[in-house]
Formats: C-alpha cells, structure tokens, sequence
C-alpha cells in the first residue's frame, strides 16, 4: 500500500487502507478459532444455540406472549451474531456494544413477560410509547420470582449476572484508559485519522470469551424462567410438523441447552426438574398424549403445502 498515492477523498482513502487489511484479518481469525481457541467447541455450539433454539425459548403462553411477543429473543440473537461480524473484523470494542444490548434486552424483555408487570405497559415498551426501564429495575422484578430468588440464594447468579453487566458497561463507556479503543482494539498503524485494523489475539480471545459468557447467562436466564425447557419433550411423536412450539424444547435441544448453563447452577436445575411439580406435571401431560397418527400427519404437510400456495399467490 503505497500511504503516498491515497485518494483525496477521505471516504475512498479509508476504504483503500481497510479493505486489504479486513480480510486477511477475517482468514486468520477464522484459522485461529478453528486450530488454536481452546473453547472452540463451546463457541459453536453458542452459535447453535442462538440460531436455532434462542427463538423458541419463550414460553408458549398466550398472556405471555401477548406482552412483548418473541422481540426480546430475535432482537438479542440479531445483536449476538452483529458481534461476531464485529469480532471476526478485529472490531473488539465495538463488538461489546452488541454484546451488552443482547444481555441487556433478554433480561429487560424476560421481566416484562413476567406476569408481575402490568401487560399494557409492557405492549407499550414494544411499541416505543415506554421508556425502557433501567436494568437494575428489572432484576428486581426478576427477584420477585420465587425460582430465580431460590437460585439466587443457591447459586449467586443474579449477584454475577449484575456484575457481568456492570464490567460490560465499564467497556461501553470507557471507564478509564484499560477500555479505551487503543487497549482493547489497537490498529496497526492510523493515517491522518484512518485507522488499519490489526488481529490482536489477545482482545480476540478476551472477545469470545464474552460472546460464550453472554450466551450462558441468557441460557441461565431461559431455563429459570421457563424451565420445563430443561426436559427433553418427544415434541415430532407428539405433535408431528406442529412441534415447533415455543416454550418447549425436543432432547437435542434440552442437551444443548444443558451444555450451555452456566456451570455452579447446573446442580440447582438438577435438584429442580426432580422436585418443581410444574414442570413434572408438563412433561407427564406431553409424554401422555397419544401420538400422531400418520392421517393427521399427512394432513398436516397438506395443510402446510396450502399455507406455502397462498404466500406465494399473495407475493405475485
């Protein structure tokens, strides 16, 4: 890159510098998850996780989900993966903004789903016509929870989900010199205010390390709030192509999110599917329904196939 011969433009300058550097950075960052982070497989199946079975955490109940609907799950899974654009770009520190907002927005979103909050003022969060509360606010209406106040006394999760927070805050607005861009993500070298990105395998590292903390905690989250996504439910036998229910999760999907808890509260969840009666009273409401018959499955895939028909004459 000859520094001498840029545009004069600044935008075109910018991007001169940029683009040679992005995807080199891009190729080796994806090389060193792949051959050299030691959570690599914790890292992937994070990314499982938020694209497949986030969106199905919500508990299928319909003065639940009349409240705020799915936003708070789609909108913290589009922040999660804005994230890691960010980070497989060098872009460090502004991944921690997304990765703030989608913890941020999960726990906001869970406490106005909670029936402790007045519906209305929880549609009127979703359709900007309420301010969005503070998140030490909404931990309090967690706590009102009899599950997540016994997991708090168990366990400490809400104590860490609120220092957990509090340290991403320090990053988003730079709470001294140890967050500040130049430390957290360093260019290689910056020209008349241009910046060429670097790999820093450091603040990379340090980077995913959080994308996995994030998503343990929204697991935690989701599995004390509506735990009977704990239990491995035989949804396909069940329901067949209608199984795709929110609020409940198949065993592939229950192990995933097993696998995601945070580790001092697994303990707390096993002594808890044992012991809650809602949760033993659902799984044996489900696992006692007749299967489906291949009549009803059949029309199913016919009622299905008519449903695609009628969006695709609706688009034309």
């Amino acid at each position: 890159m000859d520094l001498k011969n840029l545009p004069s433009d600044p935008f075109e300058a910018r991007f001169a510098i940029q683009k040679e550097k992005y995807n080199a950075i891009a190729v080796d960052t994806i090389k060193y998850i792949q051959n050299e982070y030691q959570h690599k497989d914790l890292l992937y199946a994070c990314i499982d996780f938020i694209n497949y079975d986030f969106i199905e955490t919500s508990n299928f109940d319909f003065e639940e989900l009349q409240r705020i609907w799915l936003f708070p799950a789609k909108e913290a899974s589009a922040e999660l993966n804005e994230s890691l654009n960010k980070i497989i770009n060098a872009s460090y520190k502004a991944a921690y903004d997304s990765l703030r907002r989608a913890l941020e927005i999960m726990i906001i979103g869970s406490s106005f789903a909670k029936q402790n909050v007045d519906v209305l003022r929880a549609q009127e969060w979703l359709n900007f016509e309420h301010e969005t509360p503070f998140f030490s606010r909404a931990i309090e209406s967690l706590l009102q929870d009899k599950r997540i106040k016994k997991l708090e006394q168990d366990t400490f999760w809400i104590t860490q989900l609120k220092n957990f927070y509090f340290d991403l805050s320090d990053i988003v607005h730079v709470r001294g010199e140890q967050y500040s861009r130049e430390i957290l993500q360093p260019a290689m070298f910056s020209y008349n205010g241009i910046d060429a990105p670097h790999l820093s395998l450091k603040n990379l590292h340090r980077a995913l390390d959080t994308v996995i903390l994030i998503v343990q905690h929204i697991c935690t989250s989701a599995a004390i709030i509506n735990p009977i996504l704990l239990i491995g439910l035989p949804l396909e036998k069940k329901y067949g192509i209608d199984a795709s229910l929110s609020g409940f999760f198949n065993e592939s999907q229950s192990i995933l999110l097993w696998q995601l808890l945070l580790p001092d509260t697994k303990s707390f969840f096993e002594e808890l599917v044992k012991i809650d009666d809602e949760i033993i009273s659902i799984a044996e409401f489900v696992n006692n329904l007749p299967d489906i018959t291949e009549q009803e499955l059949d029309n199913q895939i016919e009622d299905f196939k008519k449903f695609l028909d009628e969006m695709k004459e609706s688009r034309n």
